[in-house]
């Protein structure tokens, strides 16, 4: 068995998963030109790995268990801990970890893990359209720069995200899979968009900040907030919520409350209501149409949750034009 396929058995690859894609056509949006070779752009594979536990403990020397190979790898630590490698580095990962490793890096994404552990990966390689000659071999940094026309500097991965970013990435990753498993000139349009968008956040995000994203738990719960303040009309998943603050679910609601002596979803409820409220005083819309901008899909739910925590109704509120 070699090294790339050591821990395998201890993977179960979820059913949006995708391996070695290539496109039926290449999109030239997706292409490279360096000097004169000219390459295409190849997913290698996309998708959710669920980790399965180790019966057994990993000792080192833990340099025996890397590989390397002429691929881009992107992995997304979406849930539990576990251990990784890079170049000989070894870390201790959690939700919202983002590791990314170049073609030639020896690496190792999971050491393994007394319970389960989930990551989302999306890996990719490009092939010189040259039939025999080796694919581009460049750091990560000159091939975003071939890409997006800016001098970049190389950045030491693994990086500790943001909520925001950790969702967005998520996001970007999951629907990537999506487009690739439902394979129609629609979704390859799709596919080429997100695949750009992965890489341009990983410029915009990583490579042009100017300082490291802050990991403590205060930082992340107030992030996290922040977020709920944007975006309280979408609905809201505890789950995702704590595994953007990098905590289990039951830990996040604790220190949520804590913190900031409230519920995450009182509070957004709350921050619905006052919205709600201000357009009430400030609109014409019906009521119906004002529950559903501010989160309710059901109006008469919408009037429930206005009239405990206004002590009136939305109708009697606007006619008081309080």
């Amino acid at each position: 068995m070699d090294n790339h396929n050591i821990f395998l058995h201890y993977s179960d690859m979820a059913s949006n998963y995708i391996r070695h894609k290539s496109f039926p056509v290449s999109p030239q949006v997706l292409e490279v030109r360096r000097g004169s070779d000219h390459y295409r752009f190849a997913v290698l594979n996309t998708g959710t790995e669920y980790l399965h536990p180790r019966s057994e403990e990993v000792s080192p020397p833990y340099e025996r268990f890397q590989h390397e190979h002429d691929v881009y790898h992107l992995v997304l630590y979406t849930k539990g801990e576990t251990a990784m490698l890079v170049d000989g580095n070894y870390y201790r990962t959690k939700p919202g970890f983002l590791a990314v490793t170049e073609p030639g890096e020896p690496h190792c994404f999971n050491l393994g893990s007394p319970k389960q552990c989930i990551y989302d990966c999306f890996s990719f390689h490009l092939e010189n359209t040259i039939p025999g000659q080796p694919p581009i071999k460049v750091p990560l940094h000159e091939l975003l720069s071939l890409y997006f026309g800016c001098k970049l500097s190389r950045r030491k991965f693994p990086v500790n995200l943001s909520p925001d970013q950790f969702l967005r990435f998520k996001e970007l990753i999951e629907q990537t899979t999506e487009n690739l498993i439902d394979e129609t000139d629609n979704t390859r349009f799709k596919t080429c968009l997100s695949i750009l968008e992965i890489l341009g956040l990983l410029v915009s995000e990583i490579y042009l900040a100017e300082t490291d994203i802050p990991g403590g738990y205060e930082s992340r719960l107030d992030q996290v907030k922040a977020r709920i303040e944007r975006s309280y009309a979408q609905p809201v998943s505890i789950g995702e919520l704590a595994m953007a603050a990098g905590m289990s679910e039951g830990h996040f609601l604790r220190e949520f409350k804590a913190k900031f002596k409230t519920s995450p979803i009182a509070y957004c409820r709350e921050l619905r209501i006052n919205a709600a409220k201000t357009l009430l005083r400030a609109s014409a819309l019906p009521i119906k149409e004002i529950a559903a901008r501010t989160g309710f899909s059901d109006v008469y739910y919408f009037t429930r949750v206005f009239t405990k925590l206004a002590k009136t109704t939305p109708a009697k509120y606007r006619s008081r034009g309080s």
